[in-house]
């Protein structure tokens, strides 16, 4: 994954490796990746949970965005 060279992808098991590198590198769906890998979507769903999990945890790089919910209420 070259798009994120800081991320520490060691501290994922092979299989959500396998999981972020496919959906993230080459755009495939949970879906797809469930048929590839021959386990089921909601599988696949775990395993990108976790992984992300443990990114998260492991550097500050990936962060839920942030929404603003302030919107202007001046009528012009």
């Amino acid at each position: 994954m070259n798009d994120f060279p800081s991320l520490d992808l060691s501290v994922l098991t092979a299989r959500q490796r396998e999981v972020i590198e496919m959906h993230y590198s080459s755009c495939v769906s949970f879906a797809g990746i469930a048929m590839f890998l021959g386990v089921s979507k909601s599988t696949v769903q775990v395993h990108h949970n976790r992984a992300l999990g443990k990114l998260r945890a492991s550097c500050d790089v990936i962060r839920k965005p942030h929404i603003s919910r302030t919107h202007d209420t001046t009528q012009a």
